[in-house]
Parts: structure tokens; C-alpha cells; sequence
């Protein structure tokens, strides 16, 4: 049930690219004022800045639509765990971006891949783990008096 969890938070995002291309074709969409509209309409916390540079609106189509066709591309990291991480960061990062131009928001979205790519299953092994792995070894009493006599013999 992970796996599938995982499958339909990554496969939504191509998806949705998959419905713009549909639409409109691949260069329609991504040449299309569909962001200037969008940001008149609903503007965000940038909307002053976004409407004073309509080309940096033109360049996010391109980079949201290549970031939408590229999302399959973390089913090759979701056995590896700080590469899956950093997937979910994109991912989340996506979203807030969105919100913060758009005033759209994607909360239940944001839920599910908190949920399909961190290991929520097992946080008490995860967090022991990282603590597990920055102890010292130490050396037992017992032990450093042996080693001690033995060279002291030698």
C-alpha cells in the first residue's frame, strides 16, 4: 500500500502535465499567459513583483511543465532514502511556491507526500538510527586495563 501511496503522489504531477499538454499542446500551454491570468485573478504574496516581470511568469510555465513531465523520474530514488527525501522536498517546495504565487493551496497534497515519502511507518527506528550512528565508541573499564597489562608484558 506504500508503493501505491508513493505511485499517485509522484504520477499526479505528470499527469497534470499530461492535461495541459492535452489541452493545449506542450508549447501552447507553456507559451500561453495562462500564469498572468492566473496571477491577476488570484495573486498571491508576489503578485506586485510577478506583474512588474510577466517574463519570469513566461519562465515558470516552462519550468512547471518540465518539473510536471520530469516528476517520474523519483521512482527511481524511493529506495533511497535521502534522495526520496529530497523528492519530497521538491515536491513540497512545489506546492508552497504555488500557494505563495497563486493563493492556491495544496494541503491534502502536501498530507500525502509527507505521508507516501517519509517514513512515517517507522520514525522511532529512523530518528534511533541517526542518534545510533553519532555515538563514540567507548571502551569499557574492563577493557583498557587488559589492553593496559598486555603492554606492559610486551
Amino acid at each position: 500500500t506504500v508503493r501505491f501511496a508513493q505511485a499517485s503522489v509522484i504520477m499526479l504531477y505528470f499527469l497534470s502535465a499530461c492535461a495541459k499538454i492535452r489541452y493545449s499542446g506542450l508549447v501552447g500551454w507553456a507559451n500561453s499567459s495562462v500564469f498572468m491570468e492566473a496571477v491577476i485573478r488570484h495573486g498571491g504574496l508576489a503578485r506586485h513583483f510577478l506583474l512588474m516581470h510577466p517574463q519570469l511568469l513566461h519562465t515558470a510555465q516552462w519550468v512547471l511543465i518540465a518539473f510536471e513531465l520530469l516528476s517520474p523520474l523519483a521512482f527511481l530514488v524511493v529506495d533511497r532514502p535521502m534522495l526520496c527525501y529530497l523528492a519530497a522536498a521538491g515536491f513540497l517546495l512545489f506546492n508552497t511556491i504555488t500557494w505563495a504565487v497563486l493563493d492556491i493551496q495544496f494541503i491534502a497534497q502536501m498530507v500525502c507526500v509527507v505521508a507516501a515519502l517519509f517514513p512515517l511507518d517507522r520514525p522511532v527506528d529512523f530518528i534511533v538510527g541517526k542518534v545510533r550512528r553519532r555515538e563514540s565508541p567507548t571502551i569499557a573499564p574492563t577493557d583498557a586495563s587488559r589492553a593496559v597489562d598486555r603492554l606492559r608484558r610486551a
